[in-house]
């Protein structure tokens, strides 16, 4: 069976575009939690309530930060989330609100590794904090639940990664 001047243009096209896309392979992150259940805002009733969709907005996050690592593999492992703020009763009926105070700063507590073709280039372990938390700007929307644990998680990754961001910009 024999291919004519298309067939054989689309199909050399093709194996053109599949190349290229293998070499700007795009990053893979995983993200784990490591017993969620005994996170520290996970000890009341409305901590675990609320904390899926927490849990799975900061896995969002952080893929679109490794993201921005092309051809590098990061696996974090989140073993403690404490949000900014804690539950207190406001009201006649007592509905549990989060209220943020000062001394009720985000933490997440992670270990990370940053790997490419199967050689370790990054890796440590760390509790991320942000004392002064309510200070400053954050680009984040005021009606974002977990803005300030994305604005700790995007000064650590850019921190953490800086070398690595730098090389793939050029």
């Amino acid at each position: 069976m024999s291919m004519n001047k298309t067939s054989r243009f689309r199909a050399a096209a093709l194996a053109l575009a599949l190349g290229a896309s293998a070499s700007l392979a795009l990053a893979d992150v995983q993200v784990r939690f490591i017993e969620p259940d005994k996170f520290t805002d996970a000890s009341s009733d409305f901590g675990r309530r609320d904390q899926e969709p927490v849990l799975k907005e900061l896995k969002a996050h952080l893929e679109k930060l490794g993201a921005q690592l092309p051809g590098k593999d990061l696996t974090v492992e989140i073993s403690n989330v404490d949000l900014a703020g804690g539950w207190e009763p406001v009201g006649r009926r007592m509905d549990m609100i989060r209220v943020l105070r000062g001394v009720s700063s985000p933490s997440i507590e992670l270990s990370f590794s940053l790997s490419e073709n199967g050689k370790v280039l990054q890796s440590g372990k760390t509790r991320l904090h942000d004392l002064n938390y309510m200070v400053g700007m954050n680009r984040y929307n005021e009606s974002d639940p977990i803005r300030y644990e994305r604005r700790l998680l995007d000064d650590w990754f850019r921190e953490e990664f800086k070398t690595t961001l730098a090389a793939a910009k050029n």
